[in-house]
């Protein structure tokens, strides 16, 4: 997508402002062949450089509690419009944790989200939710199209388990 459109701007929300100091690097070196960096902002960004770091990448990392707090708070903002005009895909890390109320007030979040931009598509990742498909359709409101392990290509390695004894 980023190939196709230039203009074109991706958000990832991740839960907790550690795991996008966890994923930047992984962010960087997927990146790094199309001549792209990764931004991102969580509480410890000031408020007054945000507006750069939409201005300036095309990916951004973000934790919903910013998000929703900052960025739809202040939608009057040249640098926010614009990122927003231009957002194409929105991602969902580590989505089974949108549950119970967190879930239900994050669902009103991404309406509004949607609501504001020019997001086409949602990506979600989630390894620990019972029924994926009807989650998903309740927290972004789209009929998501699962892969699960069914889906996946990747070779498994063979597993040897000893027991040894005391």
């Amino acid at each position: 997508r980023l190939k196709r459109d230039p203009m074109a701007t991706i958000l990832a929300l991740y839960p907790a402002k550690a795991l996008i100091q966890d994923q930047l690097t992984k962010w960087k070196s997927a990146l790094e062949p199309l001549d792209l960096v990764p931004g991102y902002i969580d509480g410890a960004v000031p408020t007054k450089e945000r507006p750069l770091v939409l201005d300036e990448h095309r990916i951004v990392l973000m934790t919903p509690d910013v998000a929703h707090a900052w960025l739809m708070s202040n939608l009057q903002q040249r640098e926010i419009r614009a990122f927003l005009a231009r957002l194409r895909l929105l991602i969902l890390d580590e989505a089974h944790v949108y549950d119970g109320v967190f879930g239900t007030n994050m669902a009103y979040f991404i309406r509004r989200l949607l609501a504001v931009s020019g997001i086409e598509r949602v990506i979600s990742s989630t390894a620990t939710i019972g029924e994926p498909s009807d989650f998903l359709e309740r927290l972004t409101g789209r009929r998501p199209y699962v892969l699960n392990q069914e889906d996946d290509g990747a070779a498994i390695p063979t597993k040897t388990i000893l027991l040894a004894r005391p």
